[in-house]
């Protein structure tokens, strides 16, 4: 007859569970009463219920049902399907809980130029909010602290006033849901915004995705990476790649022997200081036009045609100037 589990046995199992269903919540947005957990041809796969399974990779239920024990496999010429263990899923969920966590730090770090300590997630009026705590994100926003601590699983949320009267609705979302949205919409469109900027301003075009952005005593450079700021600098590459940190600082000399402090400065930050030194740089254009030539242009475009600088307030003003010349 087989052992019956005793009751601190189950009482771990339970617990154990309970930590995964939580687990899957908080990373995923998975809001599930029951787990079930394979290896499919090597990729990880979740579900509440066996039919979700068995309907995904259309194979019968009972082969599920007959991998009873973690460890056990099924195998046939196309499909390998490997039942996982509670221990094997809780350890599968924290590696991720972690490294997901990290990840949002470092998009952070790079985005705000703060160092978060925890990470709690939200979409406040629909816009991405990440903070280290829901007390730090109810101060932020003039709504009670009790009201985030009681968001507690994904898709919890709130819709009322705020302290100054204005109506907010906060929803708790997934790791998952804040990683995509920061990797493929919110990262890649700040980085279009500097490029613009810096293309603008400088005439340098930056092929890369990503971009870097340090502070060279007064004067902000927009690099492809921490070695290419490294290599213009005539510095080592490993000194600016572990500047990591806003508030830290590296000090040398240039290639010229001339002293330099640099810093990394955070993309949202760069965004507003490229922003005004593009607005100044239109509005001193847009005066000397005038003062030079009297005209009052609303726009500026500059372009150089044949050597000679020319100016208008569209691209369409500019090819009307040149075929009417």
């Amino acid at each position: 007859m087989a052992k019956q589990a005793g009751p601190s046995q189950v009482a771990s199992h339970l617990a154990k569970l309970e930590r995964i269903i939580d687990l899957l919540n908080y990373c995923y947005g998975c809001q599930f009463q029951e787990v079930y957990a394979y290896e499919v041809n090597g990729a990880l796969c979740f579900a509440e219920h066996l039919e979700t399974i068995t309907n995904q990779f259309e194979i019968p239920e009972r082969i599920l049902v007959d991998l009873k024990n973690a460890g056990d496999v099924y195998t046939n010429k196309d499909l390998t399907i490997k039942r996982l263990g509670l221990d094997e899923i809780e350890r599968i969920l924290e590696e991720d809980l972690t490294s997901q966590t990290q990840l949002i730090k470092d998009m952070v770090r790079k985005l705000r130029g703060r160092a978060l300590q925890e990470v709690y997630s939200y979409k406040v009026n629909n816009m991405l909010c990440l903070d280290e705590s829901p007390e730090a994100m109810a101060n932020q926003f003039g709504i009670p602290e009790h009201i985030l601590a009681d968001l507690k699983q994904v898709g919890d949320a709130y819709t009322g006033p705020t302290s100054t009267g204005e109506e907010i609705t906060i929803e708790c979302i997934a790791l998952r849901e804040a990683t995509t949205e920061l990797e493929e919409r919110i990262l890649p469109s700040v980085c279009s915004s500097i490029k613009a900027f810096e293309q603008e301003l400088s005439g340098t075009y930056i092929q890369s995705g990503e971009v870097y952005v340090y502070r060279v005593n007064d004067e902000l450079r927009i690099v492809e990476s921490p070695e290419a700021m490294a290599q213009s600098l005539g510095l080592p590459e490993t000194e600016l790649a572990d500047l990591k940190d806003m508030y830290e600082e590296y000090h040398s000399t240039d290639i010229q022997g001339q002293d330099i402090v640099v810093k990394r400065v955070a993309l949202y930050d760069a965004v507003s200081q490229l922003g005004e030194q593009l607005l100044s740089h239109r509005q001193l254009i847009k005066a000397l036009a005038k003062e030079l030539y009297g005209d009052d242009l609303q726009e500026v475009y500059a372009y150089q045609v044949n050597g000679q600088l020319r100016l208008a307030e569209s691209p369409e003003a500019m090819a009307e100037q040149l075929l009417m010349a």
